[in-house]
């Protein structure tokens, strides 16, 4: 499992959504990795890219450490970062097997929503509403998109369940498990 911490890409929440997720996994024995991800800064590629090259790594040597399926795992706007990876892959290698989102920022069309994580990946460029459209996984969600496990909270404060629920709707409008 390819792990993606949180952090509303203005920093890494790294042990709460990446080492600590990754120890729950490998205790219960699945192999898992965490994206220590570039921070956008104005190039709005860098932790997408850097997502897809951890997939082409885990790709390159899974054969050698048993490993049959890859699948992504994300919260907040590690959950954004996953489901990017999971509609914007560019070929097999970098698309995950499943996605595992928690309480993710996963749509940027949700009225008055995307706080910090909208505002990091898109403000100053200029191309801002493109991106916005880009970066809102709900718009890219297709038959192909893989399985997904959502979880998110009613009373989740920081992260509206909103995100979730479209998300979820529009999987189920593609067909896609979720």
């Amino acid at each position: 499992v390819v792990v993606c911490p949180g952090g509303g890409y203005n920093t890494i929440s790294y042990y709460n959504e990446g080492t600590h997720v990754a120890y729950h996994l490998t205790q219960r024995g699945y192999a898992a990795c965490v994206v220590v991800y570039r921070m956008p800064n104005y190039h709005h590629q860098l932790p997408l890219t850097d997502v897809q090259n951890a997939f082409r790594y885990c790709r390159y040597h899974a054969a050698d450490w048993g490993v049959d399926q890859i699948g992504i795992f994300g919260g907040s706007a590690g959950a954004h970062l996953a489901a990017c990876a999971s509609t914007l892959y560019e070929d097999e290698v970098t698309r995950p097997d499943f996605s595992i989102l928690l309480y993710g920022v996963l749509s940027f069309d949700v009225a008055g929503m995307g706080g910090g994580t909208r505002r990091r990946l898109t403000t100053r460029q200029d191309d801002e509403e493109s991106l916005v459209q880009r970066y809102s996984c709900t718009r890219n969600v297709t038959p192909d998109t893989p399985p997904t496990f959502l979880a998110l909270s009613a009373d989740d404060k920081t992260v509206s369940p909103e995100y979730s629920i479209e998300y979820y709707r529009v999987c189920r409008a593609n067909g896609v498990p979720v």
